[in-house]
């Protein structure tokens, strides 16, 4: 009688676990539950008949009509719904043999790395540098659930070294794309009918593929509007549940050992939440129209493709298609500096006004649409922002541009960034050292610092001074970093501060509210004078953001 694991492997490979595949195996089959067992004696099937491998013209007629389609491939064996650790606990107390062999898994990974690190005779094995480097490719072996955290960690100065968060920085989804028999069999399973019923074209191959989910082209039967079909890894809640649970468990133990910058559990909870939002693409589809909706008044130059809520599901998306190149490659430098200042308005926009803000936008998700528009793509990772915040957010870039100190360390303790208390006095010199560092020199202002150079400072400190990190704010250094990156390859000058300062002017002398007015009158007045030259700086910027937006 074979173990779960063995049950596993004979499933997948049509065989007993032995020899040199085995071991191949084992890190996919580990994760597993049963209904992922369902899904892999489909794929088994599937690749063991020649005729399901003869798929080349879209839709072909009754292909897949005629076929069965099991509802189990698409289940997650009650996993289903929003992050909650307990539902975890009682889930996986009755099926411990998943968790013993993950753990079994996870700790020869990490044994191994503890005896690479002690007996290798190369000294760049046992750098920071080497350790954050070797820690980014076994996360990257580990599976999505550990490639979505190490990203998330990435942007953490709380709880790592710059060093670290250098390596971290670089890890990708290397996943390759699951076989696309088995994603036709999820479209038709979810939607409850054939695909030609839907649609008239469907590309083969997926166009893109990552952890999550992959990509198809397609074409609506309905109105032949050309579509995007993004379908998710069968089981994948199921895979991402098991890693999470066991990551819980293990950080909970950290926490109690040694003390820690930031709360790690929160961390792992507030992670696993967003990760499960970004598992439901009905929840995508219900994001990417209440994107789109909130940056109609930006149509002439954002575009946000629609969503088709009525045929999406849980794990199904359907989406306009967007023709276009990524900002990235952009060779125009013209082009692409005036996409990246659009990005920065935008982004101020979500962030300040709305509060609704696209949480992922890197590369991939930045495109030049063929009408010359922005194009935002990708709506699983989403944020939002309270009032206050936003209020703290501006009036924390007016206080930086004004060299007020004090001020400034005040609205850190309103943003969440400090504990309110006597700690807060003894941080302030630290801060303004760092500051001034790139602030002393008079032809020098923060609107010509790099974002990027001053954010690596800022975390610097950050983690010397155990400042806790809220979740919204590494979103936004990422965001606003990834935006800057862009476009100082076209535009080495390029300055985000610079980009975003008029805006944050015109704001601060139009905007009614009470709070917002209350630190117009802080920057205005000190010491109860007047302060003539930063009402002209202000309405100076403000004109120049009327003028280009």
């Amino acid at each position: 009688m074979y173990s779960p694991v063995a049950q596993l492997a004979n499933i997948i490979g049509g065989g007993a676990v032995r020899g040199r595949n085995s071991r191949a195996i084992r890190p996919r089959i580990a994760q597993l539950d049963s209904y992922s067992i369902h899904a892999l004696r489909a794929v088994r099937r599937n690749r063991a008949n020649p005729r399901n491998r003869a798929f080349r013209a879209p839709c072909s007629a009754g292909l897949f009509a005629r076929r069965n389609v099991p509802r189990p491939i698409l289940e997650n064996g009650g996993l289903e719904g929003p992050y909650n650790y307990k539902d975890l606990q009682r889930y996986y107390a009755k099926r411990p043999h998943l968790v013993l062999a993950r753990m079994v898994e996870l700790l020869s990974v990490a044994g191994g790395w503890i005896l690479e690190e002690r007996f290798s005779s190369d000294p760049a094995i046992k750098t920071p540098r080497g350790r954050a480097a070797r820690a980014r490719q076994i996360l990257g072996e580990l599976g999505p659930a550990f490639v979505k955290i190490g990203q998330a960690l990435s942007c953490r100065p709380d709880i790592f070294s710059t060093e670290v968060l250098d390596e971290l920085s670089g890890l990708q989804d290397a996943i390759p794309p699951f076989d696309s028999e088995m994603a036709m069999r999820v479209i038709e399973a979810e939607m409850n009918t054939s695909l030609t019923d839907v649609f008239s074209e469907l590309t083969p191959e997926p166009v893109a593929a990552a952890s999550i989910g992959q990509v198809y082209r397609g074409r609506l039967h309905a109105d032949g509007a050309e579509v995007a079909v993004k379908v998710q890894r069968p089981g994948m809640r199921a895979v991402i549940s098991l890693d999470i649970y066991i990551l819980r468990q293990v950080v909970d133990q950290v926490r109690r050992w040694k003390k820690v910058n930031t709360d790690l559990v929160a961390f792992v909870d507030e992670y696993a939440a967003s990760l499960f939002k970004e598992l439901d693409y009905q929840l995508e589809a219900v994001s990417g129209e209440r994107f789109r909706q909130q940056l109609q008044p930006m149509a002439s130059q954002v575009l946000v493709p629609r969503t088709y809520r009525n045929l999406s599901t849980p794990h199904v998306l359907i989406m306009e298609w967007v023709e276009g190149v990524k900002v990235s490659e952009v060779k125009d430098r013209a082009v692409a500096k005036r996409l990246v200042e659009v990005g920065v308005y935008c982004s101020l926009a979500q962030l300040l006004e709305r509060g609704f803000y696209h949480a992922d936008p890197h590369p991939g998700n930045l495109y030049l649409a063929q009408d010359g528009r922005l194009a935002y793509l990708d709506f699983g990772m989403m944020g939002e922002l309270k009032s206050d915040l936003r209020h703290g957010l501006i009036s924390g870039m007016v206080h930086m541009v004004n060299q007020e100190w004090d001020a400034l360390a005040q609205d850190f303790v309103e943003l969440e960034m400090l504990p309110p208390g006597p700690d807060t006095d003894r941080i302030v010199p630290a801060l303004t050292a760092m500051l001034r560092e790139y602030l002393d020199q008079s032809d020098v202002t923060l609107s010509d610092v790099s974002f990027s150079t001053l954010a690596t400072s800022l975390s610097e400190t950050m983690y010397e001074w155990k400042f806790r990190m809220p979740s919204y704010y590494t979103l936004i250094i990422r965001g606003l970093a990834v935006l800057e990156g862009i476009a100082t390859a076209s535009d080495p000058d390029f300055r985000v501060f610079a980009a975003a300062y008029p805006w944050v002017a015109k704001r601060l002398l139009t905007d009614t509210d009470p709070t917002v007015r209350g630190t117009l009158v802080s920057v205005l007045y000190k010491d109860q004078v007047f302060q003539y030259s930063r009402l002209e700086n202000l309405l100076r910027q403000a004109s120049k953001q009327s003028r280009e937006g």
